[in-house]
């Protein structure tokens, strides 16, 4: 069987039908972010992963590291994208590079909803917060989560 014959590979994703979860920290009230998965190893993806995100007003992600380099592509919103010791500004269409292991995150500075995609190097990864992330309860997380990712069929 090839890939495409796969029941389990997602060929096409809308930002609109993406089941998202709410995250946030007990410890800090400004960390609030939804975010769901496109494509990952659990949708059949072999070398990448595209997840979505939403930030409200006045809130922020996680600062947290990824196992893969990440790309960022505002689809609405402004950002402030803290990459270790530097802060950039990303409006929408704006796109910046997180290298793998680095310490990020973005931070909603405009007046509306902050909506962008992230574009992964692997279609799974380990992702490691600075604090525990509600609702998981620990501070790391990994995508897929092992109860996604599809039973390979019989040799």
């Amino acid at each position: 069987m090839t890939t495409l014959e796969s029941e389990h590979l997602r060929l096409e994703s809308r930002v609109q039908d993406i089941e998202t979860i709410e995250s946030w920290y007990e410890v800090d009230p400004s960390v609030r972010v939804r975010f769901g998965t496109a494509f990952d190893a659990g949708t059949g993806a072999a070398a990448s992963s595209t997840l979505y995100f939403e930030v409200p007003v006045g809130h922020r992600s996680p600062w947290h590291t990824h196992s893969a380099e990440e790309v960022v592509y505002v689809i609405e919103g402004s950002a402030e994208a803290g990459i270790g010791q530097r802060k950039l500004r990303v409006d929408a269409g704006g796109l910046v590079l997180i290298p793998s292991g680095e310490p990020h995150g973005l931070e909603n500075v405009g007046e509306g909803p902050l909506r962008f995609l992230g574009f992964f190097s692997s279609a799974a990864m380990v992702h490691v917060c600075d604090a525990p992330l509600q609702p998981f309860a620990t501070p790391f997380i990994t995508t897929p989560n092992a109860e996604q990712l599809p039973v390979p069929a019989r040799l």
